[in-house]
């Protein structure tokens, strides 16, 4: 039997609904309480015992106090209305609504197994209202009898432990990226974190976290249960860098000694680049660089670094030997007559032009009977020597072979001369190669009765597809001039094209004088008796051709002479 007082006042905060239990009156356990529908307002009555839903009701914590709910509608509340909590109120099932004193109870558990189930005012106690089967359920004054005791089997009056759980998605992260903390927990009310986090929490949620070193993040939960925790651990690694690359070319890869090349390099994830081996000092991440004047082969190596560590790349460049010279070969015709050797080679891959008309050197600027060209109509480019000149000029555009001053000059006699010429192929263009006399041009050609030179002319141009060449065995005598030549020194040549480059060349023999177009023979003439015993200077040139108007040019790729 139970005290007047209760030996034990259930009073705890919890959230979880205790498992579905029977109400069985302790005087007659084969009684359990029901309701007979579970429609609102229905009364609770006794009746026996059958394992029916409508025989069985949830616990559920409200503070220090229950609510009991049918399993068959658990939206209605055991209630003992709004009359006196002690005279015989009965108890009905009412729709649940919160916070109302008249829905929630005390649970008090007796010395003899059994349990008292009081109002929350403590002034009233649900009983039975008989001992026979269909008694309705009310609520009395406090007191000890069995019809205010129950049996409440699988109820316990000791509140639920809480449980927790947390768990990191992913658990192993880079840093700089993040992760999802997830967690839940059971018959707790609130929530701490710990750890790597700190604060309240709520007892389920989620949230994303960022850390920089591996964290541990802990949860305590607590409840009238007790308390709990867990934790979830987030390993962080550092973000390895992406190592440098590098390459780096030269172009070209081989060259002759004293060529020249070009270095082009390119890296990744570097910050710097230093030079090494055949060059030094630091270099941009990306470049080019030229170099000049190879004499060895030559590595180059460039070592870039970068957060990731350090890389290198190397190219090597092959010097070889420049090649000696190529020496011209003489043409067939120059080989039969005997004339092998070479002796002027002239590729103009500068010009050694006298500044004055003196000194030594390969020419000298213009004719002997006129004063110098300007020096800007007379230049080479990419190894082919220019004369040009405008209808304006007082002279010719030339450049001979004869020194003005007292030093040496350089002259022929016999040989195969040849040169490989364009001009601009208009009437205006008096483009020439020619040899004089070098004792006329200096006064020394003297006869009895006055003068007598020979002159010879490899080319001379009237007009587009025409080759002129002529000998000349001028006489002055008692102040007369007269002029004898070949009488075959106009030669048409159709359909060629002489704004193109052509070879022009005579063979000078002392009995024959053959001129030739590209190395075929188009005309001959016997050697005059002058041309045999006088030696001749060498010219090049252009002028404008009387009495025409145009700009005129030659242009001479090279000169050869064999004896």
């Amino acid at each position: 039997m139970k005290s007047f007082l209760p030996a034990f006042v259930l009073i705890f905060v919890a959230t979880a609904t205790h498992a579905a239990t029977a109400i069985e009156p302790a005087f007659n356990t084969s009684f359990c309480v029901e309701n007979s529908s579970p429609n609102n307002g229905q009364v609770m009555t006794i009746t026996a015992c059958g394992g029916a839903a409508n025989q069985s009701f949830t616990f559920t914590p409200v503070g220090s106090y229950y609510t009991i709910e049918p399993v068959n509608n658990p939206t209605v509340c055991l209630s003992y209305g709004y009359g006196s909590a002690t005279n015989g109120s009965t108890v009905e099932q009412t729709t649940c609504y919160a916070n109302t004193p008249q829905q929630q109870w005390q649970i008090v558990s007796n010395s003899n197994g059994t349990y008292s189930i009081l109002t929350s005012t403590g002034g009233g106690e649900l009983a039975a209202s008989g001992t026979y089967l269909g008694a309705a359920l009310v609520t009395e004054a406090p007191a000890a009898v069995t019809t205010q005791e129950f049996l409440l089997p699988g109820f316990s009056t000791t509140p639920a432990a809480p449980t927790v759980s947390i768990s990191a998605n992913p658990t192993s992260i880079v840093s700089g990226e993040s992760s999802t903390l997830t967690w839940s927990s059971t018959n707790a009310t609130s929530c701490t974190a710990s750890g790597g986090w700190s604060g309240s929490e709520a007892t389920s949620a989620m949230t994303s976290v960022a850390p920089t070193v591996t964290t541990t993040y802990t949860l305590t939960c607590t409840g009238s249960g007790g308390s709990a925790n867990a934790s979830a651990t987030i390993t962080v690694t550092t973000a390895t860098p992406p190592p440098p690359s590098v390459s780096i070319s030269a172009n070209p890869t081989s060259v002759t000694s004293g060529g020249s090349i070009t270095l082009a390099w390119s890296s990744t994830n570097a910050t710097a680049c230093t030079a090494s081996n055949g060059w030094s000092g630091t270099e941009a991440t990306s470049g080019t660089q030229p170099i000049n004047n190879f004499a060895a082969t030559t590595t180059f190596t460039l070592t870039c670094t970068g957060a990731g560590g350090s890389a290198n790349q190397s190219v090597t460049v092959t010097v070889t030997a420049a090649p000696p010279p190529s020496v011209p070969t003489a043409p067939r015709q120059a080989q039969a007559a005997g004339y092998t050797n070479l002796i002027f080679d002239e590729e103009f891959n500068t010009l050694n032009l006298s500044p004055n008309g003196s000194g030594t050197y390969t020419w000298y600027n213009g004719i002997w009977y006129e004063a110098p060209s300007s020096a800007s109509d007379l230049t080479v480019t990419n190894s082919v020597f220019a004369a040009t000149e405008t209808p304006s000029d007082p002279h010719d555009s030339s450049i001979t072979t004869m020194n003005r001053g007292a030093g040496p000059s350089t002259v022929f006699r016999y040989g195969y001369f040849e040169a490989r010429m364009s001009w601009n192929t208009i009437p205006a263009n008096w483009a020439a190669f020619w040899l004089f006399s070098i004792a006329h041009a200096q006064g020394t050609d003297t006869i009895p009765t006055g003068e007598e030179w020979c002159e010879l002319d490899i080319f001379e141009a009237f007009g587009n597809g025409n080759e002129v060449g002529t000998v000349h065995d001028w006489v002055l005598s008692n102040g007369t001039i007269t002029n004898t030549q070949n009488t075959n020194n106009y030669q048409p040549l159709n359909g060629i094209d002489m704004s193109q480059f052509h070879i022009y060349g005579v063979l000078w023999t002392p009995s024959t004088i053959t001129w030739y177009f590209d190395n075929q023979a188009i005309m001959s003439w016997p050697t005059p008796a002058i041309c045999q015993t006088q030696q001749l200077f060498m010219i090049l040139g252009t002028q404008v051709h009387p009495p025409q108007t145009s700009n005129v040019f030659t242009n001479v790729d090279w000169v050869h002479v064999y004896h």
